[in-house]
C-alpha cells in the first residue's frame, strides 16, 4: 500500500483506571508451571482486545497483574496454552480481528519479545482447541471451517471447510474440543448442530450429533474420548455418547440460554453458567437411569451480568473463576462434591431454589465465604464526542460518568519522570451531570471561541479513547501559542497535529539524530522512504528545522501504525526509536524531522470589512477592505487592524450576520457558528 494510506493510532491514558478488563472477558487459562519460570498464573481475554496475566500472591490473596498485552485490535474470544512436558510453554489468543497470536512471555515483565501472526480464517476466530498430548491446536470461528495448526511451522496442517462448497458447518462455529490424544475434534453451532472430525484423516467428518434445538455454546469431551458434554443456548446441558451418537442424561434447570461449561475428566460432573447469571454445580450421575428423585444442584453463585466462561484454575480445581459480560472477574468456592453430595450446601441450594421460583438474586444472596477474590475491571468508554475546538474530547463511560480529554497537554513544571501523569484526563464530572447536558453546553455556538478543521478521528472501540491521524487530514488545524499556553511570541502559530506527533515520536526523533547527522539532514532520513515533501506553508509549524515539540512528550502512549487495517507496528511512545527501518510512515518522518507537511484543508480565509449601516463610519480604503488571515485568527486582532485605519475616539465591535461578536472568537468560529455560508464572510464594524 502507499504510505498516504498508514495511519497512526494513540491510545489516551486514563491516571485514575484500574489494572482489570474494560469490557467484558470472554476467555480464562492458567498455568502452574511455566517455561518463563512463573507459576500460578491466570490470564484472562477480554473484549476490549487485550490478554492480561494475573499472578497470585504467595499464600494467596487476590491475583496482582503482571502483564498486559495488547497486540489484537478487536475481540480476545479464546485462550489456550501451549505445553513442553509439564510446563506452559506459550500462550495462543484467538480475536475477532481475525488472526490468532502466538507469543511467550519473556523475563519478569512478562513482555513477549516476538509475537507470532497466525493468517487463515476470513472472520471472527471464535474459539481454540488443544490436546496437550497430541501437541495439537485447533481454531474455528465465523468463517465455518475448521483449522488445525502445526504449530512448529506456524503454519495450516489441515483445514476442514476451506471452500463454500464444503464449510463444517451451515452457521458460524462458536464451539469446539480436542481429545486428549489430539484423535478427535468437535464442534458446535450456530445451526444447533454437533460435529466429528478425525484430523488424523484429513479430517474426514466421523459423524453428527443431533439434539439442540438453538445455538451450541460449549463442548468438554472426556479423558477417555468416550463421552461428551454440551451446551446451548436452548438452555440445556447434554451428556453424550460418543460412540452411540445419542444423549445418555440432560440437566435443564436454567431459564435461559446456557453459554458455558466446565466438566471434570470423566464428564460426570459438570459446573455451567448462563444469561441468566446462575452458576450451577451438578452430576450427572445424579440423573442417570433409572433415575432416582435427583437432587437439586448446587448454585455456586448468582453473578450480575450473563457468565460467559468458567475456569478452575490448575493450582487450586476446587476453586472457580467466573467471567462475565461485565468487566470484572469474581472467584468463588466450588466443592467437591456436586448436587447433593458434600457440594450441596444447604446455603448453595437455597440459591438454586430461589432461581427455579423465578428469584434474579445477585452476588449478595450467596454467602459471603463462598466468593474468595475479585478482580475488578474499568470503566470503558460508551459515548464520545470531538468538542468544535477539534483538540477535547467529551466521553461517558459505562458508569455513567463523564469525562474532558485533551489531545494536546500543556508542558508541565519540571519533576521527577516517575510522577508525571500519564493521563490525558483534563476534567471528570460529578456523577450528577449528563453526557446530554454536558455536550449541549459545550458544544453550544455561543460557548465557542475557537474552530478548526477535523485533524484526527476519535473511537472507543477497545474501550478507551483513541485518536487516529492520517496524511490526508493531520495538519489541517492550527492554533495560536498563546491560545494554547506556549510561552513565547503572541503570534506564533502552530499545527496542531505536527505537535501532536513531535510529542508521540519524541524517543523516535533522537534515535534518528545520528542517521541525520551521517545524512547531513538528507530529507526523510529513518522515516520509511520519501517524504511528502509539503513545505510548512502559512508558517503552520515551527522554524523548520524539525518539529520543535511545545508540549508535554507522551511517552507512556500505546502507539499503533497501521497499513490499510493491518496493524504494521505497535508500541510504547517511549520505544518507537526500536522500531525498523522503514515503519514510521513517510509523512510522519517529514513532519517530525524536518517540519515539512501539506495541509489538505485551507489554514487561511478571505473575508470583507464593511462598516455597519448604523455605524456611520466611513468605509477602508479599497485596498483593506478585504483581507485573508489564518483561520485560527482572533477577531481582537481585526479590531485593532480596522481602528488603526478607521478614526473614531472609541472602541469599535465587529458583527456578522447582524449578531454581535466576541473579541476573543476566531475566524473560522464565526464562519462555522455565525456565518454558516459557503460565501465570502462579511464583517461588519461600529462604535462598542
Amino acid at each position: 500500500m502507499s504510505a498516504s494510506r498508514k495511519s497512526v493510532t494513540l491510545t489516551l491514558l486514563d491516571d485514575g483506571a484500574s489494572e482489570g478488563h474494560r469490557f467484558g472477558i470472554n476467555a480464562l487459562a492458567s498455568t502452574c508451571a511455566s517455561a518463563w519460570g512463573s507459576s500460578r498464573e491466570l490470564f484472562t481475554g477480554g473484549r476490549d482486545g487485550s490478554v492480561r496475566c494475573w499472578r497470585e500472591p504467595e499464600g494467596g490473596g487476590v491475583p496482582r497483574l503482571r502483564f498486559t498485552v495488547d497486540e489484537h485490535t478487536d475481540w480476545v474470544n479464546d485462550l489456550a496454552l501451549l505445553t513442553d512436558g509439564d510446563l506452559t510453554s506459550a500462550v495462543v489468543s484467538a480475536s475477532s480481528d481475525r488472526t490468532i497470536k502466538l507469543w511467550r512471555p519473556e523475563g519478569e515483565t512478562g513482555t513477549p519479545s516476538k509475537c507470532y501472526t497466525l493468517r487463515q480464517h476470513t472472520d471472527f476466530v471464535k474459539v481454540l482447541g488443544y490436546a496437550a498430548d497430541a501437541g495439537t491446536l485447533a481454531s474455528a470461528g465465523c468463517d465455518c471451517c475448521v483449522v488445525v495448526w502445526d504449530v512448529a511451522r506456524l503454519a495450516p496442517r489441515v483445514v476442514i471447510g476451506g471452500s463454500e462448497g464444503a464449510r463444517a458447518h451451515g452457521d458460524s462455529i462458536y464451539a469446539l474440543a480436542v481429545k486428549l490424544d489430539g484423535g478427535l475434534i468437535a464442534t458446535g453451532a450456530v445451526d444447533a448442530t454437533l460435529r466429528l472430525w478425525d484430523p488424523r484423516a484429513q479430517a474426514a467428518a466421523v459423524g453428527s450429533l443431533v439434539g439442540h434445538t438453538d445455538v451450541v455454546r460449549g463442548i468438554a469431551i472426556s479423558a477417555d474420548g468416550g463421552c461428551l458434554v454440551s451446551c446451548s443456548s436452548d438452555r440445556s446441558v447434554k451428556l453424550w455418547s460418543i460412540g452411540q451418537r445419542r444423549v445418555q442424561a440432560e440437566l435443564r434447570p436454567h431459564s435461559d440460554s446456557v453459554f458455558c461449561i466446565d466438566v471434570d475428566e470423566s464428564c460426570s460432573r459438570v459446573l455451567y453458567g448462563g444469561r441468566d447469571g446462575l452458576v450451577l454445580d451438578d452430576s450427572f450421575a445424579a440423573h442417570a437411569s433409572p433415575p432416582p428423585p435427583p437432587p437439586p444442584p448446587r448454585g455456586v453463585c448468582q453473578v450480575g451480568a450473563p457468565a460467559l466462561r468458567l475456569h478452575r484454575p490448575a493450582w487450586a480445581p476446587e476453586l472457580l473463576w467466573v467471567a462475565t459480560s461485565d468487566s470484572s472477574l469474581s472467584c468463588w468456592r466450588a466443592a467437591a462434591g456436586a448436587g447433593g453430595g458434600a457440594g450441596g450446601a444447604a446455603a448453595g441450594g437455597d440459591l438454586a431454589r430461589r432461581h427455579e421460583r423465578g428469584g434474579s438474586g445477585d452476588c449478595s444472596e450467596a454467602p459471603p465465604s463462598h466468593r474468595v477474590a475479585t478482580i475488578r475491571g474499568s470503566a470503558a468508554v460508551k459515548r464520545l464526542a470531538v468538542l468544535p475546538c477539534k483538540r477535547r474530547i467529551l466521553t461517558e463511560d459505562t458508569r455513567g460518568l463523564c469525562a474532558l480529554w485533551e489531545a494536546l497537554l500543556q508542558p508541565l513544571p519540571r519533576v521527577a519522570a516517575d510522577v508525571l501523569p500519564r493521563g490525558s484526563c483534563v476534567r471528570r464530572f460529578d456523577a450528577g451531570e449528563k453526557y446530554d447536558k454536558l455536550l449541549a453546553e459545550l458544544a453550544e455556538p455561543t460557548a465557542q471561541r475557537t474552530y478548526s478543521a477535523s485533524w484526527f478521528t476519535a473511537s472507543a472501540r477497545s474501550g478507551a479513547l483513541e485518536l487516529t491521524l492520517c496524511a490526508s487530514s493531520a495538519f489541517n488545524a492550527e492554533g495560536y501559542a498563546s491560545e494554547l499556553g506556549i510561552a513565547g511570541q503572541e503570534d506564533f502559530r502552530v499545527n496542531l497535529g505536527e505537535q501532536l506527533l513531535c510529542a508521540l515520536f519524541a524517543s523516535w526523533r533522537e534515535r534518528q539524530k545520528p542517521s541525520r547527522a551521517a545524512a547531513n539532514g538528507a530529507g526523510g532520513s529513518g522515516a520509511g522512504g520519501g517524504g511528502a515533501g509539503g513545505a510548512n506553508s502559512g508558517g503552520a509549524g515551527s522554524d523548520g528545522g524539525g518539529g520543535q515539540c511545545a508540549f508535554r512528550s507522551l511517552e507512556q502512549t500505546p502507539v499503533l501504525i497501521c497499513d490499510g487495517s493491518v496493524v504494521t507496528a505497535r508500541s510504547r511512545a517511549s520505544r518507537l526509536g526500536d522500531l525498523p527501518d522503514g515503519a514510521v510512515p513517510s509523512w510522519v518522518g517529514q513532519a517530525v524531522l524536518h517540519a515539512q507537511f501539506s495541509p489538505r484543508a485551507p489554514l487561511k480565509l478571505s473575508f470583507f470589512l464593511q462598516p455597519h449601516p448604523a455605524s456611520g463610519l466611513p468605509l477602508l480604503p479599497p485596498d483593506c477592505n478585504k483581507l485573508a488571515a489564518a483561520t485560527a485568527l482572533r477577531l481582537d486582532k481585526v479590531i485593532a487592524y480596522v481602528e488603526e485605519r478607521v478614526p473614531s475616539g472609541k472602541p469599535l465591535a465587529l458583527f456578522a450576520s447582524g449578531k454581535p461578536l466576541a473579541p476573543d472568537m476566531s475566524l473560522g468560529a464565526v464562519r462555522a457558528f455565525v456565518w454558516k455560508s459557503a460565501d465570502e464572510m462579511v464583517l461588519q464594524y461600529k462604535q462598542a
